[in-house]
């Protein structure tokens, strides 16, 4: 009995040890990971979204040319209002690990057989004495990382000639060749073929085609307040194990859950790309409390989902979430993040939409203009 009861006492302190999933704070990197550190993966998925969006736009005023632009006879809008706008990223990473174990045990005291006479027949009966015991324990951490970061697309059309110049390439050849593939290689689960830059040159074909959208968009005017791509990968992983010892009067498995040890990791990568003006979209007097936001007074603009809310006291890189009794004006819209709970702001002046980072907006504001950009990749 001690001897059984000592195994058990192994096997349980070896499925502790084998349990910790849930116990600490997850690593970001996945366990079989071995190519890449993580702030390498992270920089690569960070390359292959910047290559993504230049790669969109660039291609996308390629394509779609108007008439004077060369050999195109279908009359379309002008897309090069894309040059005025910006791009929000907003990356979150998510790992979150599960670890539980229950253990049970059976006690068994067998008796002598007890015996019943019916006439001439004699029956045995089997008799004895069980007591069944179970435990059972589960714990879960999570880490979440979420990053926001801002782009200029002329910046990014910019950078692109820059470096060409840099390699000695030529910008004749370059302005008017569709930018290949983007096949940046990494651990990620994200790591190539995001579509951004599909997601972008569908939308600018929408806006290139005359009467789709607002008729009344003209010139370079975009038909679009913001559009937005949300991509989510989740990855799930784990195991269990079920031993079972077993003597005369003892056994130790699992209780009535069936696993005596289990262990999961999920990782969840979310990319929010939200596109607009780099101007404000709308001015307002409101206020916050938790993740609800109320706008009593809209002075100008109109509130749009996704883009980002500035204001003293605004959490950094608040955004709107969703319409809860509101469609644009006054009245009432969810947040994240979200204030600190027992925080509120009141009454306080905030602007919405895409805005560059103060360097960035510096960078924006002396490089060339929209249209010289778009002139130079249309070879005019």
């Amino acid at each position: 009995m001690l001897k059984s009861v000592g195994m058990l006492a192994v096997g349980l302190a070896s499925s502790g040890l084998l349990a910790g999933c849930g116990l600490t704070i997850p690593d970001m990197q996945v366990a079989s990971s071995t190519s890449h550190p993580e702030e390498v993966d992270e920089n690569l998925l960070v390359n292959q979204i910047k290559c993504e969006i230049t790669r969109g736009v660039f291609n996308s005023l390629v394509q779609y040319k108007r008439p004077s632009d060369g050999n195109n006879t279908f009359i379309g809008n002008d897309v090069s209002w894309l040059l005025d706008w910006g791009v929000k990223v907003t990356l979150t990473l998510t790992v979150d690990e599960k670890g539980g174990i229950a253990p049970g045990a059976s006690l068994t005291r067998p008796f002598a057989n007890g015996t019943s006479t019916f006439g001439s027949s004699t029956v045995t009966t089997p008799q004895s004495f069980a007591l069944g015991l179970g435990v059972q324990g589960n714990a879960e951490a999570t880490r979440k990382e979420t990053v926001a970061f801002t782009y200029g697309l002329a910046d990014l059309l910019a950078a692109k000639r820059a470096a060409e110049a840099k390699a000695g390439l030529d910008p004749a050849t370059l302005a008017t060749t569709a930018i290949p593939p983007c096949n940046h290689q990494g651990d990620f689960v994200i790591v190539s073929g995001l579509k951004l830059d599909d997601f972008i040159q569908n939308k600018v074909f929408l806006a290139w085609t005359p009467g789709t959208l607002n008729p009344s968009a003209i010139g370079n005017a975009s038909p679009f307040s913001s559009f937005t791509d949300d991509a989510t990968f989740i990855v799930s992983y784990g195991g269990e194990v079920t031993p079972t010892w077993k003597y005369v009067t003892f056994t130790a498995t699992t209780n009535s859950s069936g696993q005596f040890l289990s262990a999961t990791r999920t990782k969840t990568q979310d990319i929010l790309l939200t596109l607009g003006p780099l101007t404000t979209q709308a001015s307002f007097t409101g206020s916050i409390d938790g993740d609800m936001l109320t706008v009593t007074s809209l002075s100008s603009g109109n509130v749009i989902k996704h883009q980002v809310i500035t204001g003293q006291g605004v959490p950094a890189n608040a955004t709107i979430t969703d319409f809860i009794a509101g469609s644009g004006g006054n009245g009432v819209y969810k947040i994240s993040p979200a204030l600190p709970p027992g925080q509120k702001i009141n009454n306080v002046s905030m602007t919405i939409g895409i805005e560059l980072s103060a360097d960035a907006q510096a960078v924006h504001n002396a490089g060339l203009t929209a249209q010289q950009i778009a002139n130079a990749i249309r070879g005019q």
